[in-house]
């Protein structure tokens, strides 16, 4: 077994958290968000989306009787829904 050569570094804990909480007082940076730098072009996998019989049945009526298929219909009002929500958490302070 081999032996450590460093010491062990030592944290002062109170300075640690009064950091943590000084910086939960800082106001958000608007401009590092996840999404920013992704292609919104590239499609990936997709999440599951439970829905009753009779909801799926509706909206393959939807895609029977209009020129939208189900994953059109469904990504046009999610994508909105997205955006709007976004806008409203990039507002608050």
């Amino acid at each position: 077994m081999s032996k450590f050569t460093r010491s062990p570094i030592i944290v002062d804990k109170e300075s640690e958290i009064e950091s943590f909480v000084h910086g939960a007082n800082l106001p958000r940076i608007l401009n590092n968000h996840p999404w920013e730098n992704l292609d919104d072009k590239e499609k990936t996998k997709g999440v599951n989306l439970r829905l009753t019989k009779a909801d799926l049945a509706k909206l393959q009526y939807i895609a029977e009787n209009t020129p939208f298929s189900i994953q059109r219909f469904v990504y046009q009002f999610v994508r909105q829904a997205i955006d709007e929500k976004i806008a409203q958490l990039i507002k608050q302070p």
